[in-house]
C-alpha cells in the first residue's frame, strides 16, 4: 500500500526539480535561450505520463482486488519498475548533478527492498494468503474509506497552509494515524496475522523508508503533538482538487488504494 506514498513523494521531489530548473531558466540571462528550451523540455506533464501507468491500475469495480492474487502483485511490481524508470529519466534531463543524486540515493534501498516482496517466497506467499479477507473485508470497506484514507487525504490537503517547521508534524502524524487505523481495522476483521501480514507488506512496499522519515518514537499518533497536528474528525478530502501535490497525485494516479 505505501508503493503509492513513496511514489507520491519521488513525484513531488521530482516537481521541486522541474520548478528549480524554470527558476533557473527565468534567472540565467546570458543563457535564457538553452535554459528556456531547456525548460520546456521539463514540462510537468512528462511526469503526468509517467504516472499514467499507475493510473491504469484504478480500473474496475473493485480495484483494490489487485492485491489478492500473484498476477495482480507482478502488475503492481511492473508498473512500479515501469514508473521510476520513467521518472530516473525526467531527473536525468531536468534535474541539477545534486538533485540526481539525492534521488538515486533514496531510491536505490528502495528499489531493492520492494523487489523482495516481487520476488517470488515465502515472504509474497503469506501475505497472499491474508491480502483476499484485508481487500474484501477492510479496503473496500466505508469504515476505512471514510475513517483511514478521508483523515490521512485531509492532512496532506493542510500541509500548504500549515507552518513550515510543523509540516512534518503533519505529514507524518497523519501517515502513522493511517497506519495505525488500517491495521486496527485489519486486526478486527482478518485477525493479527492479517494484521502482521499486512504490516510486513507496508515496510517492504515503501522501503523502510516510512520509519526512517516518520519514526514512531518520535510521532506517536497518540501523542499531542500528532493529536494537534492532525485536522479534526469530519472535515472531507478534497483528492483529486486538492492544492497539495501529494495529496492530488495519490488520489488522481493511485486511487486503487486511496480512493475515498
Amino acid at each position: 500500500m505505501k508503493l503509492t506514498v513513496i511514489l507520491g513523494v519521488c513525484l513531488v521531489f521530482c516537481v521541486y526539480a522541474a520548478d528549480a530548473q524554470r527558476t533557473r531558466t527565468r534567472t540565467r540571462t546570458r543563457t535564457r535561450t538553452r535554459n528556456r528550451n531547456r525548460g520546456e523540455q521539463c514540462h510537468m506533464k512528462e511526469i503526468d505520463t509517467c504516472l499514467e501507468k499507475i493510473q491504469a491500475l484504478t480500473k474496475g469495480p473493485n480495484p483494490t482486488a489487485i492485491i489478492t492474487t500473484s498476477d495482480g502483485i507482478d502488475k503492481i511490481c511492473n508498473t512500479f519498475d515501469d514508473v521510476m524508470k520513467c521518472m530516473k529519466g525526467f531527473m536525468k534531463k531536468c534535474g541539477t548533478p545534486l538533485q540526481r543524486e539525492l534521488f538515486d540515493f533514496a531510491t536505490e534501498y528502495f528499489v531493492k527492498t520492494i523487489q523482495q516482496f516481487c520476488d517470488p517466497g515465502p515472504l509474497r506467499e503469506n501475505f497472499l494468503k491474508q491480502s483476499p479477507c484485508i481487500n474484501s473485508k477492510v479496503l473496500t470497506s466505508n469504515d476505512y474509506k471514510s475513517n483511514c484514507i478521508n483523515g490521512y487525504l485531509v492532512a496532506l490537503d493542510n500541509v500548504n497552509q500549515t507552518n513550515p517547521d510543523k509540516a512534518l508534524d503533519t505529514m507524518c502524524c497523519a501517515h502513522n494515524t493511517w497506519e495505525d487505523c488500517t491495521e486496527n481495522l485489519i486486526s478486527q476483521e482478518c485477525g493479527e496475522e492479517g494484521k502482521d501480514q499486512m504490516k510486513i507488506f507496508i515496510e517492504k512496499a515503501f522501503g523502510g523508508l516510512n520509519a526512517m522519515i516518520c519514526p514512531r518514537n518520535v510521532f506517536p499518533p497518540s501523542s499531542a503533538t500528532c493529536k494537534k497536528a492532525v485536522p479534526p474528525p469530519g472535515t472531507k478530502a478534497k483528492g483529486k482538487f486538492s492544492d497539495n501535490p501529494i495529496s492530488k497525485y495519490i488520489s488522481s494516479y493511485f486511487g486503487f488504494l486511496f480512493a475515498v
